[in-house]
């Protein structure tokens, strides 16, 4: 099974996702594959291919994860690793960023104990991917491409549980499939 762990930021998102995604591809180059709303999120914590014993156990583990709700808040963008070499279009967060590190910690403690691995993953940026580049522009389009991103208005959601995804790679893109939602600690 291939899982990481993400926050969903509801259909408030996914629909000011469309709305953005209507405005930027044409702006686009080809070679680029945008996320489809309903696959986006925030991921926490990537854990890629494990058996199904080790994805079970992680599951129940995640059970164990005690964090409160909080307010989070898209805003601004960029591209990793960066403009002059795009390979991920994302949106970041501008309420929440210090939320989404602690929930992280959390998961990663969980994660990695079942896993019996260190430092799978010591970086962590906030961010809701909107695109995967695979080529090539002029700096202008990437500019103008990012200034649409960046004067997009995000609402505050609150985000009350996370979740354990199963991700199947096919031809047209990945199917996520929830397997357990997580319900985050009331204030």
């Amino acid at each position: 099974m291939r899982l990481f762990v993400g926050i969903s930021p509801g259909n408030t998102y996914k629909k000011k996702m469309e709305e953005l995604l209507s405005g930027v591809r044409p702006l686009s180059p080809g070679r680029i594959t945008w996320v489809r709303p309903e696959n986006f999120h925030l991921t926490l914590y990537f854990i890629g291919e494990v058996p199904g014993d080790v994805g079970g156990r992680i599951r129940e583990e995640l059970r164990r994860v005690r964090y409160p709700c909080f307010e989070l808040q898209g805003g601004g963008g960029g591209f990793f690793p960066s403009i002059n070499r795009p390979r991920v279009l994302w949106v970041g967060c501008i309420k929440g960023a210090k939320q989404c590190h602690g929930l992280f910690e959390e998961v990663k403690g969980v994660v990695e104990r079942v896993l019996s691995s260190h430092g799978h993953k010591d970086r962590f940026t906030p961010h809701l991917t909107l695109a995967r580049i695979r080529g090539s522009a002029p700096l202008s389009t990437w500019k103008a491409i990012l200034s649409m991103v960046n004067k997009t208005s995000w609402d505050p959601v609150v985000v009350d549980s996370f979740i354990l995804w199963k991700s199947t790679l096919t031809p047209r893109g990945p199917i996520y499939t929830p397997l357990e939602k997580y319900e985050l600690l009331s204030p």
